[in-house]
């Protein structure tokens, strides 16, 4: 009876293995380059594994640098896209859309889509010191306005099911309901598509990087060749109450590798749009008042390409005073942005009413007890 159970378990082992050692094997040679750092996440486990005593052939054989030296960026397929740099320092972006069916078209023609897509680009590397020109390339899949169909997309690759698009880093495809109105095609154009740069510039990035750079991109203002970074006014009033009352989530906590509050499914939609809204409100309250901040974190990306990086230590070795420092400044400009903002609707709603700027300022000076 023993003989049997002992050579039940041997087989049962064997048999294990050989799968761990195939699904490897695959994962090393056909894996998409994206999901390399599931592969380090693997080669680290059996490693520990071993440590304890297990045998787990190939998977600790495996070499963490060679694994390293993938890269979890899109590549540019020109093949596909029939674009190529000039040279090897210089930038390119290649757009291809791709309609899902006769009754999906986008009622902005390629060159609205590209423009935007193109300042934004360049604003980036305007302020990101030491990025590596790169070739860039993504397809633009438009479906119908067929609303089922649509959540049912939305619901396999978004916790929010009522969006009119979404950037797929797995297909490097930015996804978009046609039945979008202009302007609002043109908003989620420039927040997809700065995730796209930002997948294809630093690869894998932490969520709140990547959602508030997309958020401030979004409410860029274009105008000939020009890009104007406008505020956004209801990231801004959904903040400033819970700035005043103290309940903002703390940054150590936002910032917390081992927390993932933006794939809980608990989180209802009031909650995801807390955390766009802080995501966007830290990239815009660097941009304006620490702005070499903002440089040296992004500088930070592009030497950890693909890797982890831990925004709690950075802000602690970087900023003066640290995290903690840097959050009660970031408190303290949501709250003064909000009331400028206040003070500038109420003098627009002034002179909708026909009073002059003397007339505003001497009201302005009134309610602040300055006369």
């Amino acid at each position: 009876m023993l003989k049997q159970i002992s050579y039940w378990l041997i087989k049962l082992f064997l048999r294990v293995s050989l799968i761990i050692v195939l699904v490897v094997i695959g994962s090393y040679f056909l894996l998409p380059k994206q999901h390399i750092q599931d592969l380090r996440i693997v080669h680290a486990v059996a490693q520990q594994l071993t440590a304890k005593g297990w045998s787990i052939p190939m998977l600790v054989t495996l070499n963490p640098l060679e694994i390293n030296q993938y890269d979890c960026r899109p590549q540019h397929d020109f093949r596909r896209f029939q674009s190529q740099p000039a040279s090897a320092n210089s930038w390119s972006l290649d757009i291809e859309i791709r309609n899902a069916s006769a009754s999906a078209s986008l009622p902005v023609s390629k060159k609205d889509i590209r423009k935007p897509l193109d300042l934004i680009l360049a604003d980036i590397r305007s302020w990101a010191p030491g990025l590596t020109p790169q070739a860039i390339g993504f397809t633009m899949d438009v479906y119908p306005n067929e609303r089922e169909m649509w959540q049912e997309l939305l619901a396999q690759k978004s916790s929010m099911i009522d969006v009119g698009g979404l950037y797929d880093s797995m297909k490097n495809a930015i996804i978009i309901n046609a039945e979008n109105k202009p302007k609002h095609v043109l908003r989620i154009v420039q927040h997809e598509g700065t995730h796209a740069l930002i997948q294809h510039i630093w690869g894998e990035t932490p969520s709140w990087f990547n959602e508030g750079l997309a958020s401030y991109y979004e409410n860029a203002l274009i105008h000939k060749e020009r890009l104007t970074i406008k505020q956004d006014q209801d990231y801004l009033a959904r903040l400033t109450p819970l700035a005043k009352q103290k309940r903002l989530l703390s940054l150590h906590d936002f910032l917390n590798p081992n927390v993932d509050y933006w794939r809980n499914p608990s989180m209802d939609r009031e909650q995801l749009t807390i955390l766009y809204a802080i995501s966007w409100s830290l990239i815009q309250y660097m941009s304006e008042e620490t702005p070499d901040l903002l440089a040296q974190y992004t500088q930070k990306l592009s030497s950890n390409t693909c890797q982890f990086v831990d925004d709690i230590a950075f802000f602690n070795e970087v900023y003066p005073g640290g995290l903690i420092s840097f959050e009660q400044k970031w408190l303290k400009w949501i709250i003064s942005k909000s009331k400028r903002v206040e003070r500038q609707q109420g003098q627009d709603r002034l002179k909708k009413l026909g009073f002059s700027e003397e007339e505003i300022r001497e009201i302005n000076c009134l309610a602040d007890g300055d006369c």
